[in-house]
């Protein structure tokens, strides 16, 4: 060997698998040529083998690869190729006899896949006769190239159904399978009482018969008696009209070949004899097709066993495999003889089974001997000894288990490895016994516990005082109920009959005393709940002392105790709740009561306050609010203090108002005069003041004639009085306003004013009439506004004046 080759190994050889792979794939080295079959095997990765595989081609590598290898995807390609191969034929495929050999091996759909692919026609029969779905049957039946093997296809079909689908669907294609389908079709119907198909069978037999009268061929008697069994084979279901119609031509034929009376008699005869014949053979055809009708129905139950036979082998489990074995051995037997395809199916899958039990008994071998190790290997675990016990316990059990699985005398263990694994298990177990010595000293100190217990049970009193002890005793004995693990195996059932007879001695007591309990508790809670349907004064005490008569009562069985208090409870609830229910109305009508107080108060004065509220509207709110202040009663002092000053100030309101409304008649007039002044002055033309002369509310009567006539010689051209000190009589009418107002008149009007006093004094002391305030500020405001525009002094004099004299008047 060459050093290169020593140092440096080839690339198909290197540890990167995919240097191996793309050397496998392209490199023709003839070492690697020739290590390929090797390589398909033991190369440690997927890719590479099958790449080997493909590299090879070799339709047995493919085979034993599709079982063999480790790898699901691996297996899948080489089955799937495999199974390619087998149904191509090629040349380097082995003889037929070795392919349908192969067939025991293929599962269910692979049959199928070689019924339908397979190139050679004896490998397609064959593969036809293995499988059982009928839809395949039906499309091989239509589609096979082989006329014989179409034929046994459908011979395979026994759905009526299906057959008169395969007739339709080879109609014109294959007149042949077409026919023998509707055949078939007919058969099966008229085997199974179809009333139509036997009737259309009938009719087409009465045209035969009727036609063999007209035509007396030679072979009539041959025809006839043809005729007449196919007539027979029909049954009882054949229609009254058409058996009518047969008999009689039946009965004219036999007139029509009688010659004389006694041949006539031999006739009868005849016709007797042929009947007794014709009812054995109907009779032996009615046995025959009932044993027929019972190998078929056992010949489909093994039909159905066989994918359910099969299944259990795919999976590699054994007891159904041999129970459905076992099953169909029986089936077998009752039915004698089944057909050759499924027989032969069982054959192939009886062979499987023998070799699944082998490979069985070959790991229940290595599995025994697994166990071994692992008994052997307890003693140096370092396991608690419960753990040990227990795992040599499910040894044991798995030990039997093995040897149940398989019923062989060669399927035994050996003595040798039954010896071994006996003995490792008493080596394993020989160290806890210590342990299992002590836990057995703490098991019998936890069974004196439990005597104690039951002692205290039987010295127990006729009469019972403490019942809280007695309760106390029965859970007691109820948790060494749920304890007696702590004590020895064998005493477990002996002390738990014990504790249940105790507990059954001192429970009716106990029920007894919780339905007293329970009772007396019931009492209670019907007053509690009358109680509350009238919670009167004295209520709260009377559900105090029901509740004390409660706790004297003491307690019964928990959960009935606790159910009991709850609707107890809710009862005195009702009853504090209906207490705090008054109290809190009465607080609420006072509450109430009161905000409807404030609420008139706040509206009194909100009223008050209204500056665009006129005087009918403030009487009438007035009025209203006095109403419901009155229906109000056992009002607070604060709120009726507020309620006294809210009225005051309406009334002090209200008064204003109506004043107010009186003296608007001169706040009109002198809104109209300061619109008159500003044209006057020309500060704005006539038209842009016109909208706020004509808008508004109109001036009082007297004062409306002098403001308009004033208005129009404004209009007209009129000016406004820049110079001089006004006329005499605006002067007069000057001082006389600010009289009425009762103010003070400038210094140069000083003397005028006390002429004006003067001779109003005087006419007075004449005893002329006085005017009222109002009446003299109308005689004012007319004669001013009538006059013509004067000094802007003088008209600011008017102004000033003019209100205080609005002010003074009540």
């Amino acid at each position: 060997m060459k050093l290169s080759r020593i140092i440096f190994k080839p690339k198909w050889q290197d540890k990167d698998a995919a240097a191996r792979l793309a050397a496998i794939t392209a490199d023709a080295d003839p070492e690697l040529i020739a290590a390929l079959p090797e390589l398909t095997r033991t190369d440690p990765d997927a890719r590479v083998r099958l790449a080997a595989l493909k590299r090879i081609g070799d339709y047995e590598r493919w085979r034993e690869r599709s079982t063999g290898d480790t790898d699901a995807d691996v297996r899948r390609i080489a089955r799937s190729t495999y199974i390619t191969l087998l149904c191509s034929g090629a040349g380097n495929c082995p003889p037929l006899p070795r392919l349908i050999a192969e067939l025991d091996t293929l599962s269910a759909a692979e049959l199928e896949t070689v019924a339908t692919a397979a190139l050679n026609r004896d490998l397609r029969a064959d593969a036809l006769t293995r499988i059982t779905r009928p839809a395949l049957f039906a499309e091989r039946a239509a589609a096979d190239p082989d006329p014989a093997l179409r034929l046994l296809a459908l011979e395979r079909v026994s759905d009526p159904a299906v057959l008169q689908r395969i007739a339709e669907r080879t109609r014109k294609s294959d007149k042949l399978i077409s026919r023998s389908a509707r055949e078939r079709v007919e058969s099966l119907l008229i085997g199974a009482g179809n009333s139509d198909a036997i009737a259309a069978r009938a009719r087409g037999l009465c045209d035969r018969i009727e036609l063999l009268l007209r035509d007396r061929r030679p072979s009539h008697a041959a025809d006839r008696a043809a005729l007449e069994r196919d007539w027979h084979s029909l049954g009882a279901g054949i229609p009254a009209a058409l058996t009518g119609r047969f008999q009689g031509a039946v009965a004219l034929m036999n007139r029509m070949d009688a010659t004389g009376e006694s041949i006539r008699t031999a006739i009868s005869e005849i016709v007797v004899s042929r009947a007794r014949f014709d009812a054995a053979l109907a009779a032996a055809a009615e046995q025959s097709r009932r044993e027929r009708e019972r190998r078929d129905n056992i010949s489909r139950e093994v039909e159905r066993a066989l994918p359910r036979y099969a299944a259990a082998l795919d999976s590699g489990d054994t007891a159904s495999a041999q129970a459905t074995h076992a099953e169909l051995a029986v089936l077998v037997e009752t039915a004698g003889k089944i057909p050759g395809a499924v027989e032969h199916q069982l054959a192939a899958l009886n062979a499987r089974l023998a070799e699944l039990k082998r490979w069985q008994h070959w790991s229940n071998q290595r599995r025994h001997r697994s166990l071994c190790d692992e008994i052997e290997a307890l003693a140096t675990a370092g396991l608690h000894p419960d753990a040990v016990a227990t795992r040599v316990h499910e040894a044991r059990a798995e030990w039997q288990k093995l040897d149940a699985m398989e019923h062989t005398d060669k399927a035994v263990p050996s003595a040798e490895l039954t010896r071994r694994f006996f003995a490792a298990c008493q080596h394993a177990l020989k160290p806890a016994q210590a342990y299992f010595e002590k836990r057995d000293t703490v098991r019998d100190a936890h069974g004196a516990g439990i005597e104690t217990l039951l002692a205290r049970v039987t010295g127990l009193p006729a009469e019972i005082s403490d019942w809280k002890a007695l309760a106390t005793l029965r859970r007691e004995l109820s948790d060494a109920l749920r304890t007696l693990d702590g004590v020895s195996p064998r005493d477990r059932n002996r002390y738990a009959r014990r504790i249940k007879d105790a507990i059954a001695t001192i429970s009716p007591r106990l029920e007894a005393r919780s339905q007293n309990v329970q009772q007396a508790k019931a009492r209670l809670i019907e007053q509690a709940q009358t109680l509350s349907q009238n919670a009167e004064r004295g209520a709260a005490r009377s559900a105090r002392e029901l509740q004390q008569q409660w706790t004297a009562i003491g307690e019964g069985i928990r959960s009935i105790d606790q159910k009991q208090w709850r609707e107890f409870r809710a009862a005195c609830d009702r009853v504090f709740a209906a207490l705090d229910a008054g109290r809190k109305e009465r607080d609420a009508q006072a509450a109430a009561l009161e905000g409807q107080a404030v609420a008139i108060v706040d509206e009194a004065e909100a009223l008050a306050n209204d500056p665009a509220l006129g005087s009918d509207g403030l009487a009438t709110s007035r009025r209203e609010l006095e109403t419901r202040w009155r229906a109000m009663a056992n009002t607070e002092q604060r709120l009726e203090q507020r309620w006294r000053a809210a009225l005051d100030k309406l009334t002090a309101r209200g008064a204003e108002r109506v004043r107010e409304k009186r003296l608007a008649r001169y706040a009109v007039a002198l809104q109209k005069y300061a619109v008159l002044r500003e044209l006057e002055r020309g500060e704005q033309s006539g038209e842009l003041l016109a909208s706020r002369w004509d808008g508004g509310s109109a001036p009082a009567q007297e004062f409306a004639a002098p403001l308009a006539d004033r208005w129009e010689r404004a209009r007209a051209g009129g000016f406004d009085a820049t110079d001089g000190d006004g006329s005499s009589t605006a002067r007069d009418l000057m001082v006389r306003l600010e009289f009425v107002a009762g103010i003070a008149s400038p210094q140069a009007d000083r003397q005028r004013r006390m002429d004006y006093q003067v001779a109003r004094l005087s006419a007075r002391m004449r005893g002329a009439a006085t005017m009222t305030p109002e009446r003299e500020l109308d005689e004012v405001f007319t004669a001013w506004f009538g006059q013509q525009a004067q000094p802007p002094e003088l008209e600011q004099r008017f102004e000033r004046a003019a209100r205080a004299a609005m002010d003074t008047l009540p």
